[in-house]
């Protein structure tokens, strides 16, 4: 064999030996492709099992949500009966429903097709326009024990049919100090409400507002939070408040309330985070004090207020809440919380840190017009 064949040969045995090479990688590339290939469609078929399932659980959560309302309701309704019963009983005949602190509730009626009454003019607050004033009212009314002016609340389909909300004792905490000094509201709105209108039932809420059910399950809900936070709710540039706090001081009006860190924050983080978040935390604010577990029907608009979370020093730990005014709080804050805690564990839970305050504050100067457009466009309209 000439030397030009051996050669030949040398190559086209590498040749054969590339190509049987090449044919085990394209194999195990092929194998490879298929494997992914059946992993793709098993995912997605897993995809689309998954999404059937939140599907089917969404629906059946909505459904559960709606006959947990129901049942509320009826629960309060029979309550309702049960006690005009017994009032009946006593020869207690009542001409108006009576929304008092011992969690009677009413049930949810149609949507009013009478005016809104101004705040003003159905006496629901207790303070001025400034919070110092406000104190220096409160302090020249009488000692530091006397009672702030029940709530009024008129029954939103008769306009001059009303009923009290007694407050419990000492609705605010005065301060000892002087007339500029801080101090706790209870019951009565923030001093920020210049300019508001009530009250409103929650069917008129839904009505006036435009609200669907889902948002109104979360609103009815609200009252029956039983872990410590604040009872807050945001629909686009709306918020609906209930069982609230009021911090009045020199600085400001804050709404407060106390809870763990992590609850806290993302207490913080929803009120600037989510869908439809209005410009600069700008909310049309509707507040329900509800001071008692259940769907009291006394929500009102008190005015377009840009709100803000923001850090402030502890009210607990602070020089001017006395003992007395602390075992006020914790009593609030219990009621609030519908919690089965002891004082006394509220008490040590706070003093610890273990629950901290969360603060935000409220801010209503130079949103007269957008408080008054509302009210003339939307509940008025």
């Amino acid at each position: 064999m000439s030397e030009d064949e051996e050669e030949l040969r040398s190559v086209r045995d590498e040749l054969l030996a590339v190509g049987e090479t090449i044919a085990q990688i394209e194999a195990r590339y092929t194998a490879a492709l298929t494997r992914s290939l059946e992993r793709t469609r098993r995912l997605e078929a897993r995809v689309v099992d998954l999404e059937a399932q939140l599907a089917l659980s969404s629906s059946e959560l909505q459904r559960l949500r709606a006959e947990n309302v129901d049942l509320r309701r009826s629960s309060q309704a029979g309550s309702h009966r049960t006690t005009n019963e017994r009032e009946s009983a006593a020869g207690t005949n009542s001409q108006s429903q009576i929304l008092d602190t011992k969690g009677k509730a009413v049930a949810r009626r149609a949507p009013s097709t009478e005016p809104l009454s101004p705040v003003s003019d159905i006496d629901l607050r207790g303070s001025s326009a400034h919070a110092t004033a406000a104190h220096r009212q409160r302090r020249q009314a009488g000692t530091r024990s006397a009672r702030p002016q029940p709530l009024k609340i008129a029954d939103p389909s008769s306009p001059s049919a009303s009923a009290d909300i007694q407050p419990p004792p000492r609705q605010t905490t005065p301060l000892p100090e002087s007339p500029g000094a801080w101090y706790i509201e209870y019951l009565n709105p923030p001093a920020t409400a210049t300019n508001s209108a009530g009250p409103m039932s929650y069917a008129d809420l839904q009505s006036l507002l435009g609200l669907d059910d889902e948002t109104m399950i979360c609103i009815e809900s609200l009252g029956w939070m039983d872990d410590p936070c604040m009872r807050i709710h945001i629909h686009n540039n709306l918020i609906f408040v209930t069982r609230a706090l009021f911090l009045e001081g020199p600085s400001g009006t804050y709404l407060v309330n106390w809870g763990r860190q992590e609850v806290n924050r993302n207490v913080k983080r929803y009120l600037v985070e989510g869908m439809n978040r209005p410009a600069a935390s700008l909310f049309h604010l509707f507040f329900n004090p509800q001071t008692q577990r259940g769907l009291v029907e006394a929500w009102f608009y008190l005015g377009a207020h840009e709100m803000t979370a923001v850090e402030l020093g502890s009210a607990w730990h602070s020089s001017w809440l006395h003992k007395e005014e602390k075992k006020v709080l914790c009593a609030e804050l219990m009621q609030r919380w519908n919690s089965r805690m002891d004082g006394r564990d509220v008490a040590r839970m706070i003093e610890e840190r273990e629950l901290e305050q969360c603060t935000i504050q409220l801010k209503h100067e130079g949103q007269e017009d957008a408080t008054a457009a509302f009210l003339e466009e939307v509940l008025r309209g």
